[in-house]
């Protein structure tokens, strides 16, 4: 519901979402106190996720859409929507984008 409401009219909140959601995966998955059961469907959800969204480590994400997932669908986050991204004042940022993700996308706008 709330990734909804921020989705509505604007793509520029796409980086941020899956960043909170990779985060979020990787806290369950290490927080010492998660039962196995959490353990494991997080674990799950996060092999999913790399290979629908690449590992989101520092410096991928922007070159992530350039790599083809399962049946040839684009992975990662288009370079539109990082643009679009980039340039709402919302998120200018680059909230849950790296310093080398924010200039290789920099780079592409300019």
């Amino acid at each position: 519901m709330v990734a909804q409401k921020l989705l509505e009219g604007t793509i520029s909140f796409i980086p941020f979402i899956i960043y909170k959601i990779h985060s979020g995966l990787r806290d369950a998955i290490t927080n010492e106190r998660s039962s196995q059961h959490v353990i494991t469907t997080a674990s799950r959800m996060s092999t999913e996720f790399n290979i629908q969204f690449g590992s989101v480590v520092d410096g991928t994400v922007a070159i992530e859409n350039l790599t083809e997932g399962l049946r040839r669908r684009p992975k990662g986050i288009h370079m539109i929507q990082l643009i679009s991204s980039m340039l709402d004042p919302r998120m200018k940022a680059g909230v849950g984008l790296s310093l080398e993700d924010k200039e290789y996308i920099w780079v592409e706008i300019k």
